[in-house]
């Protein structure tokens, strides 16, 4: 499991800074931009902050292992949410 996390890390590209470059080529007005940008920032601060406790109360419910699983899940499920979706240029 923990050869599995590092592979992933190593090779996970940097969405986030993607996606913030494409905000101007999507949103059509200026205060869109920003208020995607605020919105954007809002929760990444939320997942930095929500993550953790929710994978520590996973790990504490069930098992560290039934975490893990979950945290996969859930990113494999993100990943495939972005690849399956249409270009936005």
């Amino acid at each position: 499991a923990y050869l599995s996390m590092v592979v992933a890390g190593l090779f996970t590209p940097p969405l986030e800074g993607g996606l913030r470059a494409l905000w101007p080529s999507v949103l059509r007005r200026e205060e869109q931009v920003h208020t995607a940008y605020a919105m954007d920032a809002v929760a990444q601060e939320v997942m930095y902050t929500v993550g953790p406790l929710l994978l520590t109360l996973c790990a504490s419910r069930w098992s560290a292992r039934a975490a893990l699983l979950i945290l996969n899940v859930v990113g494999v499920l993100g990943a495939l949410s972005v690849v399956l979706s249409p270009p936005s240029r």
